[in-house]
């Protein structure tokens, strides 16, 4: 039975026209599947992941020790990219999402973690094996590989979000209300009563902004 491993990965690097240089490693987990080399398949994996993972540290310029443990490297990596922020939820249902958020990280850091451990255990390359030591089983390879796929797909979506340009916060300015309610008239409407700042901060926010500009610039002359 022929196995497409990484599709996603496969998917990433075609986006990003192997900009992570990820095509020899996606090719060697592909080959040593095929071969019944598992634990090859674990070593290549481990490898992809601390490769992504210090990649998008090193785009974000954010700084590791040369010898971080994998775990610890992914688990930087997803804070990096802002993990669980940005949410416009409810407080208990933000801190809910946190919560989760948190415990995935913590799941994928000793999922990672034990991808290194089967290296170590299995991988031929790992401390010199011997070629007669017992192989790891191959369902076990394919397990990681796809955990690894949705693993690196997952720190990718959060990569096109933290760079996607973020929305402007607009803040209401109290002292440009009070101008702008004393030289307007407020409109009744059914029996309520709108105020014009609230209308305009409500309705244009963009033409609030630059009229609270213009607003400052007048008062500083």
């Amino acid at each position: 039975m022929n196995i497409n491993l990484m599709p996603q990965v496969q998917e990433l690097n075609l986006l990003t026209k192997n900009k992570y240089r990820m095509s020899s490693t996606i090719q060697s987990i592909q080959t040593a599947f095929d071969e019944g080399q598992s634990g090859m398949v674990v070593g290549q994996c481990k490898s992809l992941i601390e490769s992504f993972a210090k990649s998008i540290l090193d785009e974000f310029k954010v700084p590791y020790e040369k010898d971080i443990a994998v775990g610890k490297l992914v688990k930087k990596a997803l804070h990096s990219l802002g993990v669980g922020e940005n949410t416009d939820n409810p407080k208990k249902t933000r801190e809910a999402y946190l919560k989760f958020v948190v415990s995935f990280g913590s799941n994928i850091e000793s999922a990672v973690k034990g991808i290194g451990e089967l290296r170590n255990d299995f991988c031929p390359l790992a401390h010199g094996r011997s070629i007669y030591q017992q192989n790891l089983d191959v369902s076990y390879a394919l397990f990681i590989a796809n955990q690894t796929d949705s693993l690196v797909w997952f720190i990718h979506e959060l990569r096109v979000r933290a760079l996607e340009p973020k929305e402007e916060e607009y803040i209401q300015d109290p002292d440009f209300d009070e101008y702008l309610n004393d030289s307007h008239e407020a409109i009744d409407i059914l029996g309520d009563t709108y105020i014009p700042s609230e209308i305009l901060w409500h309705v244009n926010p963009d033409v609030y902004q630059k009229a609270v500009a213009d607003y400052k610039e007048g008062v500083e002359e």
